[in-house]
Order: C-alpha cells, then sequence, then structure tokens
C-alpha cells in the first residue's frame, strides 16, 4: 500500500442487526489507519461457528494493492478473520466465539470490531482507530450473523479529512443490479434503485420456482436501496431474485457455494 504513504485512510462502514434477513443502514463508522511495525497475520480463528460478515462491495476506488492483507482482531490481539485483497469484490468473514468450547476463539458478542491492514509492499501493518467525531450507534461491535458493508475508502492528506459519506442524488430510473459478492458463501446484497417511493416486493427463488426467502414485502422511499441476504440454512446452488416495484419488474441469479 505504498500510496497510502504518509497518509492516515479514513472508512466509513455500514451495518446492520443481526436477522436472517439484514437490511443495510447507513449508520457513519469511520475508522482512522495509523503506521505501525508488524509480521504478518497467522494462525487464524476459521471454522468455529459462529460468525458474521465484511462485504467490499465493486464500486470505491479502494486504495490497497494485490497482496495487502486485511484482517480483524479480537480484543486479546488474536486474529479472528483475514483475506488478502484482489481487485474483485470480496468478502471477510469475522470468526465468532466457539460457545462448545471453553477457551475462547473468536469474537464474542459486543466485542469492539479492530481492524488492521497489512502492506504487503512495504512489510508494515496500518493500525485502526475508530474517529468518535462521527456517530456510530454501536456499529462498531460484533454480532453473530452482522453484515457490515464497506461503503466509502477515503485518503486524509494534510489537515483535511474526509467525514461521513456524501448524500447520493436519487435515481432516475428503476434498476435491479448484480448481487455482491456473487458468488457468495453465506451473505450476500442485492442493490436496487427506486425512482419514486413504490410498493416493493423482493423474493428469493430456488431453481424449481419455490420460494426461499421474503427480503422486502413494503413501501420503500424513492432511493438506492440494498438488502442483505443470509443464506445459511440454504443448499449449495443457483438461485433467483426478483423485484416487483409497481409495473417495474426484473429478475437476476446468483450463485451459492458452500
Amino acid at each position: 500500500m505504498s500510496r497510502l504513504r504518509p497518509e492516515t485512510v479514513l472508512l466509513t462502514v455500514e451495518s446492520v442487526r443481526s436477522m436472517r434477513v439484514l437490511w443495510i443502514v447507513t449508520l457513519g463508522l469511520l475508522l482512522v489507519m495509523e503506521a505501525q511495525a508488524q509480521s504478518h497475520f497467522q494462525n487464524c480463528y476459521r471454522h468455529t461457528g459462529n460468525k458474521g460478515t465484511i462485504v467490499f462491495p465493486k464500486g470505491p476506488d479502494y486504495p490497497f494493492a494485490e497482496g495487502d492483507e486485511i484482517a480483524v482482531l479480537t480484543p486479546s490481539g488474536a486474529c479472528a478473520g483475514v483475506i488478502v485483497w484482489t481487485e474483485a469484490p470480496r468478502s471477510l468473514t469475522i470468526w465468532g466465539d466457539d460457545m462448545i468450547t471453553p477457551e475462547v476463539d473468536g469474537y464474542e458478542a459486543g466485542d469492539t470490531l479492530v481492524f488492521r491492514l497489512f502492506d504487503g509492499t512495504e512489510e508494515r501493518v496500518l493500525e485502526v482507530t475508530y474517529d468518535r467525531s462521527n456517530p456510530i450507534y454501536q456499529t462498531d461491535v460484533y454480532r453473530t450473523n452482522g453484515v457490515y458493508v464497506l461503503s466509502e475508502v477515503a485518503v486524509e492528506n494534510g489537515g483535511s479529512k474526509a467525514v461521513g459519506v456524501e448524500e447520493e442524488a436519487l435515481p432516475a430510473e428503476y434498476a435491479l443490479a448484480q448481487n455482491y459478492p456473487n458468488p457468495f458463501n453465506p451473505s450476500t446484497v442485492i442493490p436496487f434503485d427506486l425512482p419514486a417511493p413504490r410498493v416493493v416486493r423482493l423474493r428469493v427463488y430456488d431453481m424449481l420456482g419455490r420460494e426461499v426467502a421474503r427480503l422486502v414485502d413494503g413501501s420503500l422511499p424513492a432511493g438506492r436501496h440494498r438488502v442483505a441476504f443470509e443464506a445459511g440454512d440454504l443448499g449449495a446452488g443457483v438461485y433467483v431474485y426478483v423485484l416487483q416495484a409497481g409495473d417495474y419488474r426484473a429478475v437476476r441469479q446468483m450463485v451459492l457455494l458452500k
């Protein structure tokens, strides 16, 4: 991440409550990363049966390079999840504590999320702290099955600082976008645009036409909407999601891997 030096990186994160069907709500969590010498992330917890997900959607100009590592650490400093950065949209699993074992081997409910970024080019780690001048509404804590969507990456240069998320203009037309990440396991986000308030239905079906999830069923305001879908109880395969908003109807496919 040579192009970060010597600035500070700010990330705005979105979060939702722990539910099977998860609504994404912008809550303005701001992360501030400062340089600190460390080694690669090793001995990370995996497959504890308890997890959350951080989604890196396609779109933002991330200031990361191929080979950089993004990790989450427990309050005790243990690695509870890591990915090696690529240009493709990615997701990072946050592993929670296995309640069956006597030792703590992951995040416990209410633990503060701790992020670290490893610069593979310069072999240094960026330490993350929270800028609490922005309201965070408990979005920096671990929740089982919680989904966190990275919505903005900006770089502080000199004395200026990017704060919050810029307000988006209302969409000009209806649109149902491809879910991200895709393929996914087990969480994904479905984006869609509404140019005007509408009664909306968003459903997920298997390839036999059976309904497997009702994600939206009610009135929504105009704007750019994102709904997170947790498919941990479903089998691997191709699924279809259908958006109905007034006279507008759109269908897309997504792939669940196990």
